[in-house]
C-alpha cells in the first residue's frame, strides 16, 4: 500500500512538472517597456505586440529574446503564429516583427564607439 501510495504522488509529481509552463532566462526581463519615445507607428504597434506575445508566454521572454534583425524576428513570429494559442495572423506577422527588431535596435544593440581609426580623415 505504501509503494503504491509512493508510485501515485511521484507520478502525480512528475505530471505536474510536464504541465509548468517552461522558464527562460529572458522570462526574467521586463514585463513593459517604455515606449513613450519610440514614432507614434511602434507606440500604436507596441499594443497589438503586448498582447498577442502575452498569450502563451511571458511579454519579457518576447523582448527579452536574442533577437534582433528584422529577419530573425519574421522568421519566429511565422514559427508563433502557427500555434493554435497565438490569435497572429498572417497580417500581424510584419506588424509584430516590424516593432520587435525596432526595439531590439534601440534597446538591445548598443552604438558602437568611436574607435581612434574612425576619426581619421
Amino acid at each position: 500500500m505504501l509503494k503504491s501510495l509512493l508510485c501515485l504522488t511521484l507520478l502525480a509529481g512528475f505530471a505536474a512538472a510536464a504541465d509548468a509552463p517552461k522558464e527562460f532566462p529572458a522570462d526574467k526581463g521586463p514585463d513593459k517597456i517604455d515606449v513613450s519615445k519610440y514614432p507614434q507607428a511602434q507606440r500604436k504597434a507596441y499594443t497589438i505586440v503586448e498582447g498577442k506575445c502575452s498569450k502563451c508566454h511571458t511579454f519579457a521572454r518576447a523582448v527579452g529574446s536574442a533577437f534582433v534583425t528584422k529577419e530573425e524576428w519574421t522568421t519566429y513570429v511565422t514559427k508563433m503564429s502557427k500555434k493554435k494559442r497565438s490569435g497572429i495572423r498572417a497580417g500581424d506577422i510584419a506588424l509584430i516583427a516590424d516593432f520587435l527588431s525596432y526595439d531590439s535596435g534601440v534597446r538591445k544593440v548598443k552604438p558602437k564607439a568611436a574607435t581612434p581609426e574612425a576619426a581619421k580623415p
